[in-house]
């Protein structure tokens, strides 16, 4: 009983076998010679190459092997194998050599079957690869808006201007219309001050409570010109222009919409 087990067993095993699937290149042009991979970094591919002939295998630009990677060959002694930059230069020296070769570069890890082919068989001139990975189009990348948007303008297109809802745009202003914004919001830091044309940016002052003016600190994001500061009163002023810029929702004293006397203040808006 003992000796048929054993010799089933020993049956069993014999008719386990293992399965290579290695890739060959696809042919690209008119000649057969020149050949592309499909890289896959758990693919091993195979190359035929002849006695007297000489074959390439040609990496990605960029892509070599330097002290930090490498290269290696089963069967060195029955092949002539020669590297610079991307480029892979071998050809057998010997009948029946197949071997194999493994190779890192700075990119990517390849192993290949090298296939000593016979006279009547066609073999590789030149190997290249396409990278799938690197040749998909890039999916588009979906604009992430605030949860809570208002419109607050259109802009000269007549697109609708978006901000975050909880940003201040109670702005009004009154004075010279050459100097009126296109819009006014602010932050809760800083105070954003846009303008529809590309021509001189008034400079802006803040009105302190004994009505002199000081100088804001600000800088410039494209058509906008940041404050960088949060106040009740401003004056805008390019040459002998002047505008004024009143903010409704600030936690000083409530802004005087009227001037006492004039009704000439309007929202700023288009």
């Amino acid at each position: 009983m003992i000796k048929q087990i054993l010799l089933s067993l020993s049956l069993g095993v014999g008719i386990i076998t293992t399965a290579y699937a290695e890739q060959y290149p696809r042919v690209v042009g008119d000649d057969a010679r020149v050949q592309v991979f499909d890289y896959n970094p758990s693919t091993v591919y195979a190359v035929k190459a002849k006695l007297g002939y000489s074959s390439l295998i040609q990496l990605e630009d960029g892509e070599e092997i330097d002290d930090s990677s490498g290269l290696g060959m089963g069967d060195a002694k029955s092949w002539s194998l020669a590297v610079k930059g991307r480029n892979i230069f071998f050809k057998p020296i010997a009948e029946n050599a197949d071997t194999n070769i493994v190779l890192v570069t700075n990119k990517r890890t390849y192993a290949f079957q090298l296939k000593t082919a016979q006279p009547s068989e066609a073999s590789t001139y030149i190997a290249r690869f396409n990278y799938p990975e690197e040749s998909a189009p890039a999916k588009p990348q979906t604009p992430v808006m605030p949860a809570f948007l208002q419109v607050i303008n259109t802009d000269e297109n007549n697109h609708e201007i978006l901000i975050d809802a909880d940003i201040n745009t109670g702005y009004v202003y009154r004075g010279a219309a050459e100097l009126k914004p296109t819009n006014v919001w602010d932050n809760g830091r800083f105070t954003y001050v846009k303008f529809a044309h590309a021509g001189d940016i008034p400079t802006i002052y803040r009105v302190l409570p004994d009505n002199t003016e000081t100088l804001v600190n600000s800088h410039i994001e494209g058509d906008t010109l940041v404050l960088q500061e949060i106040g009740y009163r401003y004056y805008l002023r390019l040459g002998k222009a002047v505008g004024e810029l009143g903010n409704q929702q600030n936690k000083l004293p409530k802004f005087n919409t009227t001037g006492t006397s004039s009704k000439d203040f309007i929202r700023v808006e288009q």
